[in-house]
């Protein structure tokens, strides 16, 4: 494989003036590792712990440094090597020229899922292009990857397959991608719909005597993943796709075995609750069945406003869940006066 041809096409395509072309590495190591999966995912579905990395290469920004693993160069075709290789030069675009610098608007660097689709779908994206125009494989393996992959594998790909078709809505080629990379999308609602529209205020308060160890939204996304580890893709996506807000209040320690979570979600309208409500109550079923660990509960407690409770017996008698309005929830001690 030629390296420099690879990024002097690559380069041509995203229409750069970079000229100087990343130094390759190639390394053997036993494992690209092990990342912890988050905790909601090992609440709500059968995940274990971890997920071990499917990483081909990496892009090392400080010394401008593209690594390739050896067990990766064993295990790929000679067109599959150069589209990783493709992929990563797409990064060390991203990272060394100017025109790929955010505006300052879009996700907060706290939001894993909005930021590495937005990073990881660029990439693949010019990666997808690429091999459609030099190189000779199946156009469908992404689409075929996620369908077969398990919720563990499904939650690290994600942010490659979705990030990749929001950008191939967003251009019509490589050249067009600064413009939208300087300006993304706050949510991950926003990046499966490519659209601007923004969330409705959804306020989750916890007035208990337990503490909270994590609170945050994890988007449209990562619901719809959670409900896909036992529902169809087509009936997780309609269920998930009225999105508007999310708040994932967690109670106990991240190193404990079980914890107690209160998710609060707003949706569009009461008839896109509806949709959630019948989807999450099948999928929380089969969860039971499943589990011994946890305890789960669901509450519709305003038109457009559902809750979904985890832990176990004790944390669910303890707690009760109520809403003065669609954007308001309050958490407090069940026997509380």
């Amino acid at each position: 494989m030629n390296a420099t041809k690879a990024w002097n096409r690559t380069t041509q395509m995203v229409g750069t003036q970079i000229q100087q072309r990343p130094s390759i590495k190639v390394i053997e190591v036993e494992s690209t590792g092990y990342f912890g999966l988050p905790r909601y995912l090992r609440v709500f579905t059968n995940v274990s712990k971890e997920r071990q990395s499917g990483i081909g290469g990496a892009y090392l920004p400080l010394n401008d440094t593209v690594v390739i693993y050896q067990r990766t160069v064993n295990q790929s075709t000679p067109d599959e090597l150069e589209a990783i290789l493709v992929h990563e030069y797409g990064h060390a675009i991203q990272s060394r020229d100017q025109r790929f610098r955010r505006n300052g608007s879009g996700p907060s660097s706290k939001d894993w899922m909005v930021a590495t689709t937005l990073r990881e779908g660029m990439a693949e994206y010019v990666q997808k292009a690429y091999e459609r125009r030099y190189l000779d494989l199946p156009s469908d393996r992404r689409q075929t990857r996620y369908d077969t992959s398990s919720t563990a594998e499904r939650y690290t790909f994600a942010p490659y397959f979705y990030g990749m078709q929001y950008y191939d809505r967003r251009v019509d080629s490589p050249s067009e991608l600064p413009a939208v990379v300087r300006t993304p999308r706050a949510t991950s609602e926003q990046v499966l719909h490519a659209n601007g529209s923004g969330t409705a205020p959804l306020s989750v308060v916890a007035s208990v005597n337990k503490s909270v160890t994590r609170t945050q939204t994890w988007g449209e996304l990562a619901t719809r993943i959670m409900l896909r580890d036992s529902l169809r893709e087509e009936r997780a996506t309609r269920a998930t796709a009225g999105w508007s807000n999310d708040t994932y209040y967690q109670f106990g320690p991240e190193g404990a075995e079980t914890v107690g979570v209160v998710w609060a979600h707003r949706w569009d309208s009461p008839t896109e609750a509806d949709q959630f409500e019948d989807a999450a109550k099948r999928h929380l079923d089969r969860q039971r069945a499943n589990t011994d660990a946890y305890r789960y509960r669901f509450k519709r407690v305003a038109p457009e406003t559902t809750v979904l409770l985890a832990g176990n017996e004790t944390f669910l008698d303890s707690v009760a869940v109520t809403a003065s309005s669609n954007e308001s929830v309050t958490v407090t001690e069940r026997h509380s006066r």
